[in-house]
């Protein structure tokens, strides 16, 4: 609309005189109002070529950034069915007969290399609940992230100890009143060390009816929430009645085999229950669906911005140079090269980009650091981007500029003096 609007109210504003004469009188104002928008439109262009590259590089960080566990080649697969958990359903003692035999007949296939289960996997958060560290009070009201795992739950998803053991069957007591925490549990408990940590006494839930146990390991912090929360404390311990879904390490080679090999064996242990599974590294990819869309529409208005501005550009070197036809006759005539006539056209184009850029770079690191607030672990804004936003408009704008210049440049000077 508004393009349409400037050369019609432009047009009414001609002065009759100077219009029959050939002239449009105000270039130099109009001049002004090309060169404000050609430089708006290289603004908005280093902006969003600045915005795409961050939000690519924050993404493609997101998705290898080591998480602390394994992620790949891990079969998620819901005991109760989507959404059945949230409804009450849990583990009893019959369940839990017919889970282990499951992962007894899985494991027995070379293409499997762990069953477990648990209440909660990473990038599926953790319910809060009340604990009572040593030497605490309930009043305190500390409330930590927890969820409960099989006794092989920190082995099949390769999260690392760091002090103490993991749970054991063997000891047949880790059910009742085993904990253990991650790293950052231990700072936030005001405890030394790791070390320190182990034996420590801990109640989940309130002291007179919650579940007393001890510290028997503490585990290195994996990042069991998605990268735009930071690194929080976590209590793990083992409660069957609990549990949710199984995780299951599989060998990377022959994936449909194994599924299939798991679906048999689930429809026969579990007829009752429709088969669903997906893979751990999927689902946490899927949680960062909504960035991903965001930036592929950052890099089509990238690309459109950049489009319009060289059509801009390009008409404007087009007029320009048109009406320096005669100019440049005469230069060349005098002995001008094409090298100096198009240094001459050229000059003032790069003028304007190197303004725009200079506008664009402030903005475009306040808007691209205040979307980078919104994640806990997150790439710099490093000064190549900048460099590179800029280097790609000034590039585009001499080609765009250099075609017509070097067209009016190599014309023949006598067809350029002859123009009226």
């Amino acid at each position: 609309m508004l393009s349409g609007l400037y050369p019609a109210f432009f047009i009414t504003r001609f002065n009759p005189i100077l219009a029959l004469k050939g002239k449009s009188g105000e270039t130099k104002k109009r001049n002004t109002v090309r060169k404000i928008l050609l430089v708006t439109q290289f603004t908005i262009s280093i902006i969003l070529i600045i915005g795409a590259i961050v939000i690519y590089r924050q993404l493609e960080y997101i998705r290898n950034k080591p998480l602390g566990f394994k992620k790949e080649q891990i079969v998620v697969v819901p005991i109760f069915g989507s959404g059945a958990s949230s409804l009450g359903y849990g583990v009893d003692g019959p369940m839990r007969q017919r889970m282990n035999t499951f992962a007894n007949e899985l494991t027995k296939s070379s293409k499997i290399k762990a069953v477990t289960a648990a209440s909660a996997l990473p990038g599926q958060g953790a319910v809060f609940g009340l604990v009572i560290p040593e030497n605490r009070k309930q009043s305190d009201n500390i409330f930590v992230p927890w969820i409960s795992v099989d006794y092989n739950f920190l082995d099949a998803l390769e999260i690392p100890l760091v002090a103490g053991r993991t749970f054991s069957k063997a000891t047949g007591t880790d059910h009742l009143q085993a904990f253990i925490l991650n790293e950052s549990a231990v700072r936030s408990f005001g405890w030394k060390s790791p070390a320190d940590a182990i034996g420590k006494n801990i109640i989940r839930g309130k002291e007179s009816d919650g579940k007393h146990g001890q510290v028997i390991g503490v585990i290195k912090d994996y990042n069991f929430n998605t990268l735009d929360q930071p690194m929080q404390p976590e209590i793990i311990d083992v409660s069957a009645p609990r549990f949710t879904q199984f995780a299951i390490s599989i060998q990377p080679d022959h994936a449909h085999e194994t599924i299939d090999f798991i679906k048999q064996t689930w429809n026969q242990l579990f007829p009752e229950r429709v088969f669903e599974y997906t893979f751990l590294d999927s689902d946490i990819n899927a949680l960062y669906k909504d960035k991903e869309n965001l930036s592929k529409i950052i890099e089509y208005f990238a690309l459109i911005a950049i489009l319009l501005s060289c059509s801009g550009l390009f008409s404007l070197a087009s007029f320009l140079s048109m009406q320096r036809t005669k100019e440049i006759g005469i230069r060349k005539v005098l002995g001008a090269s094409v090298s100096g006539i198009l240094t001459m056209l050229s000059k003032d184009f790069v003028q304007l980009v190197l303004i725009a850029f200079v506008i664009a770079s402030p903005l475009a690191w306040y808007l691209m650091s205040k979307w980078l607030e919104s994640y806990a672990y997150k790439v710099d804004i490093s000064w190549w981007i900048f460099a590179l936003a800029g280097i790609i408009v000034l590039l585009l704008t001499s080609l765009t500029v250099g075609f017509q210049s070097i067209k009016a440049a190599i014309t023949n000077p006598v067809k350029s003096l002859r123009t009226e």
